[in-house]
Order: structure tokens, then C-alpha cells, then sequence
């Protein structure tokens, strides 16, 4: 009896030990999860160690030697390492793991953002370079004629309007439908005056393309009309094909009357042979009987610039060859050649 008492009682004690450790290994593994949890937020804190050190050295002295240490670490352990993966990823990580496609969308997204707006603003930087050269040429040419007013002082306001009005737009073009005219008229006095005008805005006009054309009607006057005609006609038309884009028709009521249809053909609106050109006719009006009324042509006003020019090429071009020169005839040639009037006053101390 008294042995089988004793081994019963080892077995209970075998049996009590097991439940002891397994009580304890609990109680130990909840202290140490709660002192992980409270060194989760430092964990570079050199305490950290001391705890988990002192921890062990409890739970292998005395009768605690056969609590499995390793259980106990790796309890403890465990809650740190979950933790850590949340908020901290391993730097090998952050380099070999590839970004979500969420994440790169985004930077697409901005470089697309980006392109756009370099070839938004280089398209906007071209077309205001273009059109601030194109300013810049139209103001140059103002320049230029400002200059000449300067020089030819003393003129009537209108005339200059009307040569802006005549050569500004129609410089600055490159696609005209038709040619510019312009006829300057003036009395024996004030002719040579109109002349140095002529020749300086033809300068001018011609500045980007080859030198003007100078025809005068003293070099034909005594010619016949078909050989005037020929001889205007070829000299024009082979300088405006060799590149030059204006033209001074001196003394143009000299030309022959029967010859001078060959400006309609070239002051012509729609069907002139060349658009891109200024033709400049430059007239002397003497006072004869073509006028009713006594007019003083050297301070004539603008009212009357082109009543007087009609008139007076009118009779002229009538009375030296009436055969030819019929009032149809001369109505549609006045129509080209006098869409822009300007009467010149004179001056002295030209430099032409």
C-alpha cells in the first residue's frame, strides 16, 4: 500500500508539474506581450534588449527550468515582427518589389500634363514670333512713309492717307487680288515735287523685292502709238518677271493717247497680269480750255482732286486722238488708272 501511495503521488505531482509550467509559460507570455506592445514605439531604445534578457533569465532559474524558453521567446517575438510588417517595409523591399500600377497613374498622368503644355505654349511662342514679325514689317514700312512726309513737308493731310491707304495693306501682302495705283497730278510749278514723291514711295514699295521700274511718256511722246505701246509693254512686263514689284509712269499724259489703253491692262482689277506690284502714274495738269472755271491748281483743295484730273486727262486723251480714243474707251480706262487721286503742292530744296 504504502508504494503504491508514493507512486501515486509522483504521478500527481508529474501531473501537477506539466500545468504549473503551462500556468506559468501563459502568465509570462502575456507580460512579455505586454512589454513588447509598450517598446513597439521605440524600438531603438537600448531598454528594449535589457527586457527581453531579463526576461529569460527568469524563466530558466530555480524551478522554472523546465519552462521552454524558446515557446516563450517566440510568443513574445511574434507580436513584434506582425507589427513591424505593417509599419515598416524592409528597404530590399522597397527596391526589387515593383509600384502598383495605382501608384504609377498618377505620374503618367502628370508627364501627360506636362507635354501638353510645352506644346501648348511653343505653338503660342511661334505663332506670336510670326505675328510680331509680321507687325514688325507693316510698321516698318509706316516708318519709312513717315519719313517721306517728313521730307516732302507741306502737303494736304488727305494725300497721305490716301498713300497709306494705297500701298500700306496692299505692301504687306503677299496674295493681292489686284495691283495698287496710285496717280499723283500737279501743276508745271509743283511737277517736280510730284515726281521726287513718285520716285521715293516706289523706293520705298520695292525695299523687298529687285529696284522700280521708270518709264516716261518723254521718251515715247514721239513715237507712234503702236510702237509706244510695244516698247511700255516690254519694258514693264520683263522687269516685273525679273522680280521688280513698282512702277513710275512719268509724265504719263505725254504717252500717246491711242497707247495709253495698255495701263488698263495693267491696272486692271481681277485680270491684271501681275497683282503683287504698285504702278505710281505721275501727271502734269496745265490749264487750257478743258476748264470752265478758273481753279488756282497750286493750292487746289481736295474736293476737287479727282473732278480735275478727270477732266483734264478726259479732254486730253480725246482731243489728240479722237478715233480711237472714244468716251467708252476713256471711261474705262479713267476707271483704272484713277481709283486713288492725290494733288502735291510744291516745295523747295528737294533731295532726289
Amino acid at each position: 500500500m504504502a508504494g503504491r501511495k508514493t507512486a501515486s503521488s509522483k504521478a500527481k505531482k508529474k501531473s501537477q508539474t506539466p500545468n504549473k509550467t503551462r500556468k506559468r509559460s501563459e502568465s509570462l507570455s502575456e507580460e512579455n506581450s505586454s512589454a513588447a506592445e509598450q517598446t513597439l514605439s521605440s524600438q531603438d531604445d537600448p531598454d528594449f534588449v535589457a527586457s527581453t534578457s531579463g526576461l529569460d533569465e527568469t524563466t530558466t532559474d530555480g524551478s522554472d527550468k523546465d519552462v521552454d524558453v524558446s515557446r516563450v521567446s517566440e510568443k513574445f517575438e511574434s507580436p513584434v515582427k506582425v507589427k513591424s510588417s505593417f509599419h515598416e517595409r524592409p528597404k530590399d523591399c522597397e527596391k526589387n518589389e515593383p509600384l502598383p500600377h495605382s501608384l504609377n497613374l498618377p505620374k503618367n498622368l502628370a508627364l501627360l500634363v506636362i507635354i501638353a503644355a510645352l506644346v501648348f505654349y511653343a505653338s503660342k511662342y511661334f505663332s506670336e514670333r510670326q505675328t510680331h514679325v509680321e507687325i514688325s514689317n507693316t510698321e516698318l514700312f509706316k516708318l519709312k512713309l513717315k519719313s517721306i512726309e517728313d521730307e516732302i513737308a507741306l502737303q494736304d493731310k488727305r494725300l497721305w492717307k490716301i498713300v497709306r491707304v494705297s500701298l500700306v495693306k496692299h505692301h504687306n501682302s503677299q496674295n493681292n487680288n489686284q495691283p495698287a495705283v496710285l496717280m499723283l497730278a500737279a501743276d508745271e510749278n509743283a511737277y517736280p515735287t510730284a515726281q521726287c514723291l513718285a520716285n521715293k514711295l516706289a523706293a520705298v514699295y520695292s525695299s523687298n523685292c529687285s529696284s522700280s521700274i521708270k518709264v516716261s511718256g518723254l521718251d515715247v511722246k514721239n513715237l507712234q502709238a503702236s510702237e509706244a505701246k510695244f516698247l511700255l509693254d516690254d519694258q514693264l512686263t520683263k522687269q516685273f518677271k525679273s522680280g521688280s514689284c513698282s512702277a513710275v509712269v512719268d509724265r504719263f499724259d505725254l504717252i500717246p493717247a491711242a497707247a495709253t489703253p495698255l495701263f488698263y491692262q495693267f491696272c486692271e482689277n481681277d485680270n491684271a497680269p501681275f497683282k503683287n506690284v504698285a504702278i505710281i502714274l505721275v501727271v502734269q495738269v496745265d490749264n487750257g480750255d478743258w476748264s470752265q472755271s478758273a481753279h488756282d491748281l497750286s493750292n487746289l483743295p481736295p474736293r476737287l482732286w479727282d473732278e480735275i484730273v478727270d477732266k483734264y486727262l478726259s479732254h486730253s486723251l480725246m482731243s489728240r486722238d479722237p478715233e480711237v480714243m472714244t468716251s467708252d474707251m476713256i471711261a474705262g480706262l479713267m476707271s483704272r488708272i484713277t481709283p486713288s487721286v492725290a494733288w502735291v503742292k510744291k516745295i523747295d530744296n528737294l533731295n532726289c
